[in-house]
């Protein structure tokens, strides 16, 4: 760990609690095949292990996701 991310993580504010990403995030996948991205212009992003693979017209997953 750097010199900066120890002070911070020895210093956060009253109240915060240091957590990993796995106890504050779910990892989910849609399961859709690069094949179903049918719509290549639509207007939400579909991301895979590389980064943005194709844009489809609607939503796949309806919660709040980062």
């Amino acid at each position: 760990m750097t010199d900066k991310i120890s002070y911070l993580i020895t210093n956060l504010p009253q109240g915060w609690k240091v957590k990993t990403i796995e106890e504050v995030c779910k990892n989910s996948s849609s399961n859709l095949a690069l094949k179903d991205i049918k719509d290549k212009n639509g207007q939400y992003p579909v991301f895979g292990a590389s980064g943005i693979v194709g844009y489809v017209g609607i939503f796949i997953i309806k919660i709040k996701n980062v």
